[in-house]
């Protein structure tokens, strides 16, 4: 399909980028460049270290795993707008008429442009990025088994169809278990980067 070949593309460029290889094996301060260095200054460290810049002023050296859980985020959360921009250009603004409430039913329209904010600030590395998400998904599984609760008390196995909550739930699941590491993270790589920024400048 047209959007998974583009999902695709768009998540090999953004591992692909020239530079982003898995950390060399070591102490977890040296694979996000916050340990000070034993010999030459702040600035030699900041060219040839762990968290040496490529172009843009990203990072060099990125864990595979880190990548694969960014991926993660970016797939799901482009699907997720996706859904909605198909939504809406089928029903408009009252795509969710019934039986939303009527601040759930903006929620849902604001998806649109939560989600694409979510895969912007996981693309530029932005600890933010594991916030806004985890509480786009928390707000967003809330929200649907607030509508869907009559559905699935009355048929249990509701829960089950693939295009429906399944998804939603192991998607917001998933988030939930990566968030802590995630934010970690992504907090020491933006120290790291600012304090070779710093010494650099």
């Amino acid at each position: 399909m047209p959007f998974e070949a583009g999902t695709a593309r768009f998540v090999k460029y953004v591992v692909d980028m020239p530079g982003w290889q898995e950390f060399p094996k070591g102490a977890e301060a040296d694979e996000v460049g916050c340990r000070q260095p034993t010999g030459g200054s702040m600035t030699q460290q900041a060219s040839t270290g762990p968290l040496a810049q490529g172009r843009e002023g990203r990072p060099r050296h990125l864990p595979r795993r880190v990548l694969l859980v960014m991926a993660a985020y970016v797939i799901c959360f482009l699907w997720g707008t996706t859904i909605h921009l198909v939504d809406l250009a089928g029903g408009g603004h009252n795509s969710y008429a019934s039986p939303a409430p009527a601040p759930i039913r903006v929620y849902f329209v604001a998806l649109v442009l939560l989600d694409p904010l979510v895969v912007v600030l996981v693309a530029r590395l932005r600890p933010i990025a594991v916030i806004v998400a985890g509480a786009v998904m928390t707000v967003d599984v809330s929200a649907n088994y607030y509508v869907n609760w009559p559905q699935i008390s009355q048929h249990p196995d509701y829960l089950l169809r693939p295009l429906g909550l399944l998804p939603i739930t192991l998607f917001a699941l998933f988030v939930a278990v990566t968030a802590s590491p995630l934010y970690r993270h992504l907090a020491r790589t933006a120290e790291a980067r600012k304090l070779m920024s710093d010494n650099v400048g």
